[in-house]
């Protein structure tokens, strides 16, 4: 179980530490693969 954060501003306003579950914040996770992907 988790929560995923599909709103860019989402994780402005909701911690990790607010939540009790693993939390995914899709903004971090495509900014990081695209500097990957640009950088290979």
């Amino acid at each position: 179980q988790g929560i995923i954060f599909g709103c860019t501003e989402i994780g402005l306003l909701v911690s990790e530490r607010d939540a009790s579950v693993p939390v995914f914040d899709t903004t971090a996770i495509h900014a990081r693969a695209a500097a990957a992907f640009a950088l290979a």
